[in-house]
């Protein structure tokens, strides 16, 4: 996962620069040009469901920063990244480094785990109502936890049966991807999209069509061979599903919260630590 990781930020760089290479900044708000403030259900109305989460979440941990994140033209930056390039008052954010111990890194770790453990329902809970208000007829990104793992079949099954569609997928158990022929480092992953052959493709056409060059090009697209490889793999027979990301529409928010099958819906945030995805032994690959 981390080289894929990697890749897509190689990606998405290069995609994010114009013909001279040179990056480019339309995501910043130009204060000239932005419009008055507005309350986040006046916003969350005007951006997509899943830009409205993103924005809620990133208000509740940075309060004060609405006029970033409702004067954002660029949807292709996240806030974390767009609005912490500026300071409150449109100044450049700094940061003064301070000694630390071992032991008080990770006491505030574990209070950050902690507060975020605390938070995230409540956000979800959030999301929900302020979706219901301003996109009763969108489809929003959602992690779903299911109460006992399902095979994909199942899974699609279980989806389609709220209208939703399946994204992505964690398996219960980990595989050793090898990903280019002459690569010699295979990945050990359990995610997978189910679309990850069309992915693929579409990510190394982007790339190879990019008027920007991309410095170590073999390591996103072994990346991109690997994504094709974990798609393939997850239609396996015997294979089973932990969690999955799926578009669901607003209107079956409630609905599949309260499906048996599913012990977990997640919107305020969809990393896999905060799903509580059970922790399968990772191998060590042959030619890790």
């Amino acid at each position: 996962m981390k080289k894929l990781m990697l890749a897509l930020t190689i990606v998405l760089a290069a995609c994010a620069a114009d013909g001279s290479g040179t990056a480019t900044t339309a995501g910043l708000p130009d204060p000239s040009t932005s419009p008055p403030l507005m309350d986040l259900e006046t916003w969350c109305a005007t951006q997509t469901p899943d830009r409205c989460v993103e924005g809620l979440v990133y208000l509740d941990w940075n309060p004060g920063r609405e006029s970033c994140v409702f004067t954002a033209v660029d949807d292709t930056q996240r806030f974390w990244e767009l609005c912490d390039e500026i300071g409150q008052e449109g100044e450049p954010a700094t940061t003064i480094p301070t000694p630390q111990s071992e032991a008080e890194r990770q006491a505030e770790e574990q209070k950050y785990r902690d507060e975020v453990v605390r938070r995230i329902p409540l956000l979800d809970e959030r999301a929900i109502s302020l979706l219901t208000a301003t996109h009763p007829d969108g489809t929003v990104t959602a992690g779903l936890l299911f109460a006992d793992p399902l095979g994909l079949a199942d899974a699609e099954q279980l989806a389609a049966g709220h209208s939703a569609v399946l994204i992505s997928a964690w398996r219960t158990d980990y595989l050793c991807f090898p990903g280019l022929e002459d690569w010699p480092v295979d990945t050990a992953s359990r995610f997978a999209y189910l679309d990850g052959v069309e992915r693929a493709r579409q990510l190394r056409e982007a790339m190879e069509n990019s008027t920007t060059p991309v410095t170590g090009g073999q390591i996103p697209l072994d990346a991109f061979a690997v994504m094709e490889q974990e798609a393939v793999a997850l239609r396996e027979p015997g294979v089973l599903i932990e969690a999955v990301q799926a578009g669901v529409p607003v209107a079956s928010l409630e609905s599949v919260r309260d499906d048996p099958a599913v012990v977990t819906l997640r919107l305020a945030d969809f990393p896999v630590e905060w799903l509580d995805l059970g922790d399968p032994p990772v191998p060590t690959c042959d030619g890790g």
